[in-house]
Order: C-alpha cells, then structure tokens, then sequence
C-alpha cells in the first residue's frame, strides 16, 4: 500500500444475517455470555440491528424488516451468516476515493447514515474478493461529513428514538456504595443534592419496572446503606464487596445478568472511585453508562468533576436524575407520567 492510501483503523465489526434473532441471543449472550448492546431499526435498510460486544471486534446481527431488504434475500439465499465485514477508516471520503481509483467498485457512490447514525459506506462483493465490504467513519472525524449545502436530511428517521437516551426495555438503575460512615465526609451540598435525586429515581423504579441494583463497600467498617434509603431499596438485591468496581464481583454480575438490562444507570459514591471504577468496568464490557451527575458524590468537588470527565472521555454520557427519568417515560399523559410529576416538584 503506497503512503496516500487512506488509513484502515481496525475491525470495526462483523454483520450477521439472522433469521431467527432471539435464538442467536441465546447463543452469543446466554451461552457464550457476551454482552448485548442497543437495538436500532435502520429503516432506509430495512433492517433491525443488534449489536453485541466481543472484546475489540462487535458483532451486529441483522433481521430483516422486509421481506424485499437485501438482508431477507440474503437469508433467502445463503440461510443466514456472515453478511458484511466493517473496517474503521480515519477519512470515508478519502477512503472511496482511493477504493474507486483503483478500480473498486462502490455500492455507496457517498457516504449515508447507517446505524448509531454512524456514516457508512459499502463497496461491492465483486472486487473485494466475495466479502460485502463496509467503511466506517471514525467519530473523531465523522461530524466533518457533509456541509449544510449537501447533507442529506433523513426525514424516515426523523420520528425514531434517537442513540444516547435510556429505554425502560433495555435499563437498570445502580446505587453504588451510598452508605451511613460514608455520608459525613462528603461534599455537603454534592450529597444532598444526591441523597435527593436517588429518593426521586427509587420512588420512580417501582413505577417504571425498572430493574435495581445495590452495592456495598467493605460494610464491616462502612455501616450499611443510608438508613433513609433502605426502605426504597427493600427487595432489590444488594452486593457486598471489597474491591472498588463492582464488575468483578460475581454476585454482582449474576444479578445484573438477570435484569438482561444493556443500559446502566450509574448512581452512588464515590464518583472518582466506585463509581468510576464500576462505570469503566461496565463500558469495557460492552454496556451503555448513563451516569447521573447530581446522583453521585465524592468527598470533594475536584473529585466528583474529575471522575465525570473521565467517565466521559471514555464513552460514558454524563446525565441528571430528571434527564433520565424523562427519557424512560417518553412522554406525557400516560398513567406512569402522572405518578411521577409529583415527585418532580
């Protein structure tokens, strides 16, 4: 490859044409254990996608929403399999180019939205030796396609949920760490401000289904969950533990496999300790991480900020407790809305 070749950043991900989606579930996540990232329909595609952590290489299953989508006729065709292979690339643009220029046949002329929005580009079969080939732009860069005068305006997603906000289907809420000997040695306007916004999303769990999960560290030497939050978390599992993440803890990963949950919500003490640890040890693991920033709390304000810029800068979305709870309950009018306006005042 001469030194003008765009560069091929890695792997990206493997597509996989199946027909029967929960049975697949049943392969990769319940028996191999690996875990399970968002849904998302591509409708320009015709496709539901769902993407599966697989350490540095994902894996996106692909059913078909139409029997006429490329992906049906696949499955007609070959019974399912291997459909695509994803490779990561710095610049698409420049990518395609220099594919067409050596005489590569492009499916996609120009890069187009495929999904997580994600812009994409396929080249043909043919000239990639029988592989459906697919470029992806890297996020680095990726906001830099398009100009107003010819970006594309994608009107049939316009109506669909967006990436980046929690599901009730796909969430659970973790209390990390919030316990009586540690209260006192918190950032006093930090921990009110938190001790108020976990009342407000346990009050609202119970009300949205959403599935609850506690920790404990060291609780010989710590004391137990805050007496004022004990009750709200009666009957929600509760992990002891010593090591700072909770990820490790098997008890830990046993309960948060039972809530089939792919979306965390991340909430307790310390911010730049549990918490981090715990957001960090999820993330690498292949989940979502919503973090509620006025629900976590360190000892000083440095602290708490530098765990949330950490947590962000590796992929985490830093959020608030109404933030969150708008998000799952996605719009107004409905019996689950009106519960929990009060709580909101």
């Amino acid at each position: 490859m001469s030194s003008q070749a765009p560069l091929i950043r890695k792997i990206d991900h493997l597509g996989i044409a199946v027909a029967d989606r929960e049975a697949a579930l049943r392969l990769f996540h319940d028996c191999l254990g690996l875990p399970v990232g968002g849904e998302e329909e591509v409708a320009q595609d015709r496709v539901r996608t769902t993407f599966i952590s697989a350490g540095e290489v994902n894996l996106e299953l692909l059913e078909a929403t139409d029997a006429e989508s490329p992906v049906a006729k696949f499955l007609a065709k070959r019974g399912g399999g291997v459909h695509h292979l994803t490779f990561l690339v710095d610049d698409l643009q420049a990518a395609l180019e220099h594919c067409r220029s050596r005489g590569v046949r492009l499916i996609d002329e120009t890069p187009r939205r495929g999904a997580h929005n994600a812009w994409v580009a396929f080249l043909h079969p043919k000239d990639t030796a029988g592989v459906l080939v697919e470029l992806k732009q890297g996020e680095a860069a990726a906001a830099e396609i398009g100009t107003p005068a010819t970006r594309r305006i994608a009107w049939d997603r316009l109506a669909a949920r967006p990436a980046g906000l929690v599901r009730r289907q796909t969430s659970a809420l973790a209390v990390i760490d919030v316990q009586e000997k540690m209260l006192p040695a918190l950032e006093p306007q930090q921990r009110f401000l938190m001790m108020k916004n976990l009342r407000l999303l346990l009050r609202s769990a119970p009300v949205l289904t959403l599935p609850v999960l506690a920790t404990e560290q060291y609780p010989k030497g710590l004391g137990r969950t805050a007496a004022e939050l004990q009750g709200l978390l009666a009957g929600y599992p509760c992990v002891e533990k010593v090591s700072f993440s909770a990820c490790g803890v098997e008890a830990f990963q046993t309960h948060l496999a039972a809530t089939r949950a792919t979306q965390i919500v991340l909430t307790g003490v310390e911010t730049h300790v549990c918490v981090l640890q715990t957001g960090l040890g999820l993330l690498h693991a292949g989940f979502e991480v919503h973090v509620a920033a006025d629900a976590v709390c360190s000892r000083t304000s440095r602290n708490h900020e530098a765990g949330l810029a950490l947590l962000a800068r590796q992929g985490a979305v830093i959020t608030t407790s109404e933030a969150v709870l708008f998000a799952l309950l996605e719009q107004a009018g409905t019996d689950e809305f009106k519960a929990i306006s009060p709580l909101l005042k």
